[in-house]
């Protein structure tokens, strides 16, 4: 076989994206079976960034379905991209956490949603503990992956059934996180935190350094159909023994109908988990306070791995609360002035709602995790203060607001988007709804909770 994979990537109201996966070199046609739009071709080399390539298709109509082929040699696969609307309503779905020992639980969700993007922030795949599901992979839980392996891994996640259904219908955006090659909790970029979660594998800060680019071309080479890049400068961590160019921005935004997304990386340039340095380095972090503020949409969605405040202790080192003066900055930065605002989250494995209310920043705020991790146990009381302790900040039960029962859900976010009004839900996979809440349009505020 030549063609092994292929999925949809970043779609717009006039193009669309089509990631296509060779393990074989050679050249790579895509062609429209209604001749829609011109054929157009590539060469795929499996040594080169593991043989993927991307498409981008232009001169669309809004809101369409395009039927189209792919073909290498004598090998064909067919599929159809989508492109966006240019209003709502919409859903876009987003979830964290993908453990490939299950199955990928969303595909009935996605589809009884009609949801237009799926959103990975993180842990796509989740390469701790190596495993060898789907293919040939060296159990290596006690030592640094090599690029070859974080690729074994990737291409596992996306042999996954139900995942690799879902990107073919849906257009996937990726964000990584510290599992997605790094294999570790909380990566900091600290030899300590490194030989933490892999024991006893590094002894030097080079060492460390080495792993995490290895990493970041893997994840480089399996989020091409993501939107451009932002344009900043790179900028390393601060423990970091490299040099900035090492350290390329992955954060990027788009637009779909009445929302502007902006999807941050807390992986690339953190600084030490506990230390209040940086989750997301100056350039990137200035440049989410200028374009959330610059924003004219009537929806602004910041998209994140990590919560912005902890729902408990042990959870701190998790989540934006590791690097409280940070967090702060950008939100009094943005607050007051950014109306229509929402923060999705990832990473921790139970869905929780988090609510800042005007009692510490000039507006307020809302955090929604979700994650279809095997534990997403919420036991989470309402009225539970962060360890930052802001009084002010409320977290809720994923069955808090819809009249769900507490118990051992897998979750996923679901955000549906309209001229007037955001809804985001935390549903299960059995379709669920098990918490929901509604932002207006010209407003931060949860409404009807």
């Amino acid at each position: 076989m030549s063609i092994d994979l292929w999925w949809l990537g970043h779609a717009t109201t006039n193009s669309a994206k089509v990631v296509v996966r060779a393990d074989a070199a050679g050249v790579i046609t895509i062609s429209s079976d209604d001749d829609a739009f011109l054929p157009e071709s590539t060469t795929a080399d499996p040594a080169i960034d593991d043989g993927l390539v991307v498409f981008e298709v232009t001169h669309l109509e809004q809101d369409t379905r395009y039927a189209f082929t792919l073909s290498q040699g004598a090998d064909s696969v067919s599929g159809k991209l989508r492109t966006m609307p240019e209003t709502g309503p919409i859903n876009v779905l987003w979830y964290s956490c993908s453990n490939r020992h299950q199955r990928w639980w969303a595909l009935s969700v996605a589809r009884k949603y009609d949801v237009r993007a799926i959103i990975s922030v993180g842990d796509t795949p989740y390469t701790y503990p190596v495993n060898n599901w789907g293919e040939d992979t060296a159990f290596v839980e006690h030592a640094p992956l090599d690029m070859d392996t974080i690729y074994a891994h990737h291409r596992q996640e996306h042999r996954i059934p139900e995942f690799a259904k879902a990107i073919q219908e849906v257009p996937f955006y990726y964000m990584w996180n510290d599992h997605d090659g790094l294999s570790g909790d909380d990566w900091d970029h600290s030899l300590a935190r490194a030989n933490e979660r892999i024991p006893n594998s590094f002894t030097t800060q080079e060492e460390v350094d080495a792993h995490f680019v290895a990493a970041r071309h893997a994840y480089e080479a399996y989020s091409i159909g993501n939107p451009e890049r932002a344009a900043e400068a790179p900028q390393k961590p601060p423990l970091s023994s490299r040099s900035d160019s090492d350290y390329p921005p992955q954060y990027f935004k788009f637009s779909i109908a009445h929302a502007d997304f902006f999807v941050s990386d807390g992986v690339s340039h953190c600084g030490e988990m506990g230390t209040d340095t940086t989750i997301v380095g100056s350039n990137q972090r200035d440049w989410l306070v200028a374009n959330l503020t610059a924003s004219t949409n009537t929806f602004k969605v910041w998209v994140d791995g990590y919560k912005l405040w902890a729902t408990s202790q042990s959870e701190a080192k998790n989540s934006w609360d590791s690097h409280p003066g940070e967090r702060d900055h950008i939100l009094n930065q943005v607050l007051g002035t950014t109306k229509g605002l929402i923060h999705l989250s990832g990473d921790r494995h139970h869905p929780t709602v988090q609510y800042a209310t005007v009692n510490h920043y000039a507006d307020y705020l809302v955090d929604v995790t979700a994650c279809p991790f095997h534990n997403s146990y919420n036991q989470i009381s309402p009225g539970y203060n962060s360890p930052s302790g802001y009084t002010d900040i409320i977290h809720y039960k994923a069955g808090g607001y819809s009249g769900g029962t507490e118990g051992l859900y897998r979750c996923v976010g679901i955000l549906e988007i309209s001229a007037n009004a955001m809804t985001p839900r935390i549903v299960d996979i059995e379709e669920n709804v098990r918490w929901q809440g509604t932002i207006l349009a010209g407003s931060n505020q949860l409404e009807g909770v």
